[in-house]
């Protein structure tokens, strides 16, 4: 907690900098994020991994992440980055994030925000979304980092 606390008032110092800069020329407003905005683009990590279904490469689908639980520590900025109401709790407001695999099955997702998550993929319209049954999600992002979710998953 002490190193958010020291890592927050680094980036109000940042952007009190940034502040007194907007009076040079070529600097716009715009261009400055708040305090919580900077700290949740630093926490964003991202996930990767291939899809076969039924022993071949899920190729050109449509796979989709949802948070379950966000872990991250800028919630205000992470509602108002996906459209909603600052004051939603995260039951209230889903978080998704939709992508396509490549020929291969392989799927990336950039700047994801820290969290547990359910996958889902779509083989073709008839069968819909898929899942794998859990009681927990999926898988974890950590602030930072990559988290590498395969289907079917490799035996250890």
């Amino acid at each position: 907690m002490k190193q958010l606390e020291e890592r927050i008032e680094q980036l109000e110092k940042k952007q009190l900098e940034d502040k007194r800069a907007l009076n040079s020329p070529g600097m716009d407003s715009s261009e400055t994020l708040s305090t919580t905005e900077q700290l949740l683009q630093e926490e964003m990590g991202s996930v990767t991994g291939v899809i076969s279904w039924k022993n071949k490469p899920l190729a050109n689908r449509d796979v989709r992440i949802r948070l379950e639980r966000y872990t991250g520590s800028a919630w205000g900025a992470l509602i108002k980055m996906f459209g909603g109401d600052e004051s939603q709790s995260a039951q209230k407001k889903e978080i998704s994030l939709k992508t396509q695999t490549d020929s291969l099955g392989g799927y990336k997702f950039e700047h994801v925000p820290p969290g547990q998550y359910r996958l889902s993929w779509m083989p073709d319209a008839e069968t819909g979304w898929i899942r794998r049954l859990r009681e927990k999600p999926d898988f974890e992002v950590s602030p930072g980092g990559l988290a590498i979710q395969n289907i079917p998953e490799k035996e250890k």
